[in-house]
């Protein structure tokens, strides 16, 4: 799975997922050549799942939700295999403390983009897996 790289994905939450899909999968190091391209689109929403009497959320739930592609680099660069990847985190929300829940709000980011980076590294190995078995 070194020989993967992985695809530049927009906004700070899409560079965290980067780095977590980098150390999970031992690409950021170098050490293999690149076989496979890995092409993920990443998006955060956030649901409101306690509400005060004055109808303002008090606790938010956030949905990491990943799409992604992975393609040989050697001609004609054909789509290997692909899948969607999502995990959950819930938070607080700070009424007039700005930045504790900007603290609040990268880290429960890097939460998710590790859970999500953990299941689309689970869904390659098992993919790799299977196809080591075929062979």
């Amino acid at each position: 799975m070194a020989a993967i790289q992985v695809g530049i994905i927009p906004d700070r939450p899409g560079q965290l997922l980067r780095q977590a899909l980098q150390e999970r999968l031992g690409s950021d190091s170098g050490a293999a050549t690149p076989r496979y391209k890995l092409a993920v689109g990443y998006s955060i929403a956030g649901e409101g799942i306690a509400v005060a009497p004055d109808t303002t959320a008090t606790r938010i739930r956030l949905t990491g939700r990943a799409t992604w592609t992975l393609t040989a680099y050697d001609p004609p660069h054909a789509v290997v295999t692909s899948g969607a990847a999502r995990a959950f985190a819930s938070m607080n929300v700070f009424d007039q403390q700005y930045f504790a829940a900007d603290l609040e709000t990268e880290q429960k980011q890097r939460v998710l983009a590790r859970e999500v980076a953990a299941r689309i590294a689970q869904q390659l190995a098992v993919f790799f897996r299977r196809r080591a078995g075929m062979s």
